[in-house]
């Protein structure tokens, strides 16, 4: 998969010295206190813009980490383009990691950290970044957009990974966390509590699917309800809902030429 990708390895304190080449897929991996943080990356020498994409849910029995879901878009933007993959999905036998990391360390904040130096190298502003992801990759999204003080557009996400499928969440607690520290897991799991202790929310795309129950109830209807008691101050942008109804693709995310024609108009409003 990655023989067609320039292979770059550095430590985290390596990375702020590192040019990249543009117009070339690369492969990125950072060693970061013991632990392998890996990128996909492509630069366009035109774009001051970049999207970032996260992965949600992979199959054991097909593919293992490290996870790069929609790598072949590169090629559909505009804009540069860094796909993550999620170090969590490496520290045990789970399908779904939501960049919770382990007890002591909280992988999104150090993804977020890797990505601030990717940014000053190319001289890409945070606020130029537009993180998209579905399911899992749009909890991320909002949580990278939150801490980055970026964009997100997200499609069907989790915003409270506690209120998913109680398999993958009991699977997630017995690898990583345990029953402790309450406080803790509050703000790693819910992209909420995420946006207060930032004190930050994003500007937000939110396309839901409302014939997907599961989705609805768990996770679109209590993030509103949530979201609307943060205080005003930290509103850095509208949150802005796109309601369809699909019985068909369900929990599956749009199709991808309304997916880009999305983002594409996101990026319009991008500075």
């Amino acid at each position: 998969m990655f023989k067609e990708y320039e292979n770059i390895n550095v430590t985290f304190d390596e990375l702020k010295n590192k040019t990249f080449s543009k117009n070339k897929k690369l492969k990125l991996n950072v060693t970061k206190d013991g632990i392998l943080f890996e990128f996909l990356l492509f630069f366009k020498d035109t774009s001051k813009k970049v999207a970032v994409l996260g992965s949600g849910a992979f199959d054991r029995n097909k593919m293992q980490p490290p996870v790069f879901h929609r790598h072949k878009w590169f090629g559909d933007f505009d804009e540069s383009v860094i796909i993550f993959n999620d170090p969590t999905l490496s520290l045990g036998d789970i399908n779904i990691g939501w960049g919770y990391g382990n007890q002591e360390r909280h992988f999104i904040s150090e993804i977020g950290d890797i990505l601030k130096i990717i940014y000053q190298c190319l001289g890409i502003k945070t606020t130029s970044a537009l993180y998209f992801g579905s399911s899992a990759g749009g909890f991320t999204a909002m949580m990278l957009a939150s801490y980055m003080k970026g964009w997100a557009f997200v499609n069907n996400p989790q915003t409270d990974i506690r209120l998913y499928f109680k398999t993958h969440v009991d699977k997630l607690k017995c690898v990583v966390y345990g029953d402790e520290n309450i406080e803790l897991i509050n703000i790693r799991s819910n992209v909420v509590e995420w946006f207060k202790k930032n004190k930050y929310v994003p500007r937000i795309y939110y396309a839901q699917n409302l014939t997907c129950s599961h989705d609805m109830n768990k996770h679109f209807l209590p993030f509103l309800d949530q979201v609307r008691h943060i205080d005003e101050r930290y509103f850095k942008g509208k949150l802005t809902t796109h309601l369809y109804a699909d019985k068909e693709r369900g929990h599956d995310p749009l199709e991808k030429r309304e997916t880009l024609g999305i983002m594409r108009n996101i990026f319009k409003l991008v500075k």
